[in-house]
């Protein structure tokens, strides 16, 4: 690998980090929590998926939620937790 390309790649993770951060600080706040769990409802998170299309926007919330909270949503007794805590914080 050139040098021009370790840069690259460095400046990369800089800015992938940079957004990472950018996503806690948006999604972490009380405001952030609301449009979070508003926009997992519309990515099926909080329902259930009948399509592949469907499917495919539940797969990009989980993403979403690894941008968020840092932690994979690979079990469902994960996401089944984070589903129950969604709901009880919009009662």
């Amino acid at each position: 690998m050139d040098i021009s390309k370790e840069l690259e790649a460095e400046e990369f993770g800089q800015a992938e980090e940079r957004i990472l951060r950018a996503y806690k600080a948006v999604f972490l706040t009380d405001e952030g929590q609301l449009v979070l769990q508003d926009m997992l409802f519309e990515l099926y998170f909080l329902r259930n998926c009948e399509t592949s299309e469907q499917q495919a926007l539940c797969n990009y919330a989980k993403s979403l939620l690894v941008k968020v909270y840092g932690v994979p949503i690979e079990s469902s007794r994960l996401a089944a937790i984070i589903k129950k805590l969604l709901r009880r914080r919009a009662k």
